[in-house]
């Protein structure tokens, strides 16, 4: 059986709800406990989400000159940024600062994602699932060919999907951002993407698609007002 009902990950507006705690159960603790105060203050949430580099290499060259530069951004813009690396990343904990935060390697980072203004990564496939909050994607690649020779191999060209502005350096990348939420020009290829990736299947309705085709082959049990 290949049932399309979509991801239950993707339930964002349920997800969003910090009360429901089975999808917060391995959120990062100390940003799910300081979540409430940065909405409550007004602060725009960026995540940055960087793939592993099989060679060892950082994928977001984080340096103190580039925190500072980071925490400064974020200071007069009113932004956290929350760091999600990959469980072997070397570079993870340089990933502090006033305004920097590094969620841990092995938490959860899907709940966050519908608090989020905005998204930055390289090659990371959770952008695609972002893609559905149609808010901007960011992509910061410093090592270019780099990564295809070193690293990885890719299945297709990245820049046909790749619906946002694509920067190599910290120094870009802010601006950029800030250029983003004054004038976000890359919606439509974003929706684009997005119909193609998912059908415009509602992805919150996932759940309730994936428990009726089980009853359905009676592999779950039919909804009674005790397990309903």
């Amino acid at each position: 059986h290949f049932p399309i009902t979509g991801y239950p990950r993707n339930e964002f507006a349920r997800m969003a709800d910090t009360d429901y705690a089975f999808a917060w159960a391995n959120v990062d603790a100390g940003v799910a406990s300081r979540l409430g105060e940065w909405i409550a203050g007004g602060r725009k949430l960026v995540l940055v989400t960087p793939t592993m580099r099989d060679s060892g290499a950082s994928p977001v060259r984080l340096d103190p000159e580039a925190i500072g530069a980071i925490d400064a951004f974020a200071e007069a813009h009113g932004v956290e940024f929350v760091f999600k690396f990959h469980p072997s990343e070397r570079a993870a904990g340089l990933a502090v600062g006033r305004h920097v935060h590094a969620c841990s390697p092995d938490s959860d980072i899907y709940p966050l994602l519908a608090h989020a203004g905005a998204l930055v990564t390289d090659y990371s496939s959770i952008y695609m699932d972002y893609l559905l909050l149609d808010r901007p994607v960011l992509f910061m690649i410093p090592d270019g060919e780099n990564y295809m020779r070193d690293d990885r191999q890719v299945q297709f060209d990245p820049s046909t999907m790749m619906p946002g502005p694509v920067v190599s350096s910290w120094t870009a990348l802010l601006p950029t951002l800030a250029a983003q939420w004054m004038d976000d020009g890359h919606a439509a290829a974003r929706r684009l993407l997005c119909d193609r990736a998912f059908d415009g299947l509602p992805q919150d309705e996932a759940t309730a698609r994936l428990v009726a085709f089980m009853r359905k082959q009676c592999w779950w049990p039919e909804a009674t007002d005790e397990n309903r």
